[in-house]
């Protein structure tokens, strides 16, 4: 009888434990997060013919109802934010014990060859909402003992930004049923992306009426390609996800989403990356799509809501290029470098210190043509004019109040007025 009570208190004490971890998980655990909404629709889907799995271009540049149109088929996003080729691998494992998918589009861009797996909150959002014991194979095959416990816990994982106003937060969105009808009535994210249905997340353009991008010098934007760090874990799981659908007959194919000139410009070797890829497009027998080299496919900075991810319009573009692709290889015509603008503005990149109470600014324009060039500083809403520049070389220094809500206006030296770019 004292046994009996004994493991009976021990029981009711785990319950309790286990009650109290999922009560404090639902404070904690943050709610902003598309890939819920992803995941939920993805185990709701009776028939994916084709998949596309990759980071967050995919994410954002690859339109299901437009394939779907084109194809007469059924298609799935499964781009998420930052995704490892081991997250990859492991959705698309998850995927074919689930369905009978007939073609698998890899992504393969510069920052995957040399990813880390302990890019840890690109990981959460795939092991917080994958089902089943492909989600623990994932979690403990991947990542170090070390990392078991984040992953496996939110409370652990969100330490750091535990307040009282970010429970209540979260409280308060997971006390709403459509929440968990995952029918969120606010369906924007981040304040940018908006999740619309299939996996995809669209983006109208962020700065509307930029003719070009602007950005701070040290934009984080600006990856090297780095292929000579090729991390070899996450090579080996890109290997691993072309063989896995080879062993069942399913048609794969890499794809290259499109970037800006200005994002290209920064990025590294180019031939370099497209001599690895093509090694490994021949190596397994399967093709390789690279939308940034489609001869008379040159999209452009309007299709772009950053240096690197299209907007809602771009998605469209670009997805009306790879199926054409999938239906027909031959179908577009491939040249051997990024295809580039014949002329204008490729972007702004400045620098910013105060002095006294100024701010100076130190503006690099990079344009097709070497020139000399006139700014001008206009508030966004106002258009006040905050600093005419007058005569200035492309590499300039001007003392100025600098505004968050800002854009500069480029002319060139016969005032021939060149475009603008917001300030990012």
């Amino acid at each position: 009888m004292k046994s009996f009570k004994n493991s009976l208190k021990i029981l009711v004490f785990c319950i309790g434990l286990f009650v109290s971890y999922k009560l404090v998980g639902l404070a904690v655990i943050d709610t902003d997060s598309s890939t819920r909404l992803k995941f939920h629709d993805y185990y709701q889907q009776n028939n994916i013919d084709i998949a596309v799995i990759g980071a967050s271009r995919v994410n954002r540049g690859f339109d299901p109802d437009e394939v779907d149109r084109h194809m007469e088929v059924n298609s799935f996003n499964f781009g998420s934010s930052s995704q490892t080729y081991a997250g990859s691998y492991y959705i698309l494992r998850d995927l074919l014990n689930r369905q009978d998918v007939e073609t698998v589009i890899l992504d393969v861009e510069f920052s995957g060859f040399n990813r880390e797996p302990d890019q840890q909150k690109a990981n959460w959002i795939i092991s917080d909402y994958m089902k089943g014991l492909i989600k623990y194979q994932y979690i403990f095959n991947v990542f170090d003992r070390s990392d078991w416990l984040i992953m496996l816990s939110g409370i652990c994982r969100y330490k750091d930004d535990i307040s009282i106003n970010w429970c209540k937060r979260n409280i308060k969105a997971k006390l709403c049923k459509e929440y968990w009808d995952y029918m969120p009535t606010n369906r924007v994210y981040k304040n940018y992306s908006t999740y619309r249905d299939r996996g995809m997340c669209e983006i109208e353009k962020v700065n509307k009426g930029s003719d070009f991008f602007v950005y701070k010098k040290d934009y984080g934007g600006f990856d090297h390609i780095g292929l000579d760090e090729e991390n070899a874990d996450m090579m080996g799981y890109l290997y691993k996800a072309i063989r896995l659908c080879k062993e069942r007959d399913i048609k794969v194919v890499l794809v290259t989403f499109p970037e800006t000139d200005f994002y290209l410009k920064h990025a590294g070797d180019y031939a370099k990356f497209v001599d690895r890829v093509n090694r490994i497009s021949v190596e397994n027998e399967i093709p390789w799509y690279d939308l940034n080299r489609v001869k008379d496919e040159c999209f452009s900075d309007n299709e772009f809501s950053n240096l690197d991810h299209l907007t809602r319009d771009g998605a469209r573009h670009c997805t009306s290029v790879i199926c054409d692709l999938l239906l027909n290889p031959h179908s577009h015509e491939f040249v051997d470098e990024p295809l580039k603008k014949d002329s204008g503005i490729i972007g702004v990149t400045y620098e910013t210190e105060e002095i006294d109470n100024a701010v100076q600014i130190s503006w690099n324009v990079e344009a097709y043509n070497t020139m000399k060039y006139r700014y001008r500083l206009i508030e966004y809403d106002d258009k006040q004019v905050i600093f005419d520049s007058g005569i200035l070389d492309t590499n300039s220094i001007i003392m100025s109040e600098l505004t968050n809500d800002a854009y500069i206006e480029i002319f060139d030296m016969t005032n021939n007025y060149l475009g603008k770019g917001k300030l990012l």
